[in-house]
């Protein structure tokens, strides 16, 4: 199954973007906004995880923010 996981992070900034995804042929994360990239509570990404999004589009791989909060999208700017 292409999609299981076979690690786990507590913030996406524990990924490291070389080792863990350039190194392995990544050329796409999937990644969701809710409880992920954007706090509980709150409408602001913070600044690690926005300096970490610029990262891993600068080492080439494709960034897609996925969400099924439709308020979401209508409130924030990453």
């Amino acid at each position: 199954m292409p999609f299981t996981p076979d690690r786990f992070f507590t913030r996406v900034t524990q990924i490291d973007i070389e080792r863990d995804i350039v190194s392995r042929g990544v050329k796409c994360v999937l990644i969701d906004l809710d409880n992920t990239l954007l706090p509980r509570d709150t409408h602001q990404v913070p600044d690690d995880i926005r300096a970490w999004l610029r990262a891993l589009s600068a080492a080439g791989v494709r960034v897609c923010i996925l969400t099924n909060n439709s308020m979401s999208l209508s409130l924030i700017h990453i």
